[in-house]
């Protein structure tokens, strides 16, 4: 985990109001509209909005065209998202799928929270220095082939993934 990124990311989820906030997408128009995967360039302009893995990408690449190259190379935002923050498998399921909020999406399961609520997952994993144990949170001991992450994996064949 880089734990350097990681605190930029937590430091810019804090200064999020909600509506620039949505883990239900990677990248979205205000509204909820997805964007396609052409447009995720856009991210952190004026009408987008992004969750954990959007804003991430955004922090690793300020810059719009170069955001436009990587992408056109055939790589996957969460892909660079987690390049980034250097996160294991298991790590980047449970803060991408937002196994750390309470509040699920009733359709996928992925967690809702606000920006705020992000941010301090972020810091429990820092914290932590990995998936914070809900009962004390000290690291979990969740091996990247745990069954409990796997319900939030639709492609674990995916070496990338």
């Amino acid at each position: 985990m880089n734990v350097a990124n990681m605190t930029a990311l937590a430091t810019l989820l804090d200064t999020l109001p909600d509506a620039k906030f949505n883990m239900t997408g990677w990248v979205m128009w205000l509204g909820g509209v997805d964007m396609k995967s052409t447009d995720f360039h856009h991210v952190g302009e004026c009408g987008t909005t992004a969750c954990i893995a959007g804003w991430a990408f955004h922090l690793a690449h300020p810059d719009t065209d170069k955001k436009k190259d990587i992408l056109a190379s055939g790589v996957w935002l969460d892909q660079e998202a987690n390049r980034w923050l250097d996160l294991s498998h298991s790590e980047k399921l449970w803060l991408f799928y937002g196994s750390w909020s309470d509040t699920k999406d009733p359709h996928t399961n992925v967690g809702l929270g606000t920006p705020q609520e992000a941010a301090a997952a972020v810091r429990a994993m820092i914290a932590a220095g990995g998936v914070p144990d809900p009962r004390d949170g000290a690291a979990a001991d969740y091996p990247d082939d745990d069954p409990y992450l796997d319900d939030f994996s639709s492609d674990e064949d995916d070496p990338n993934f």
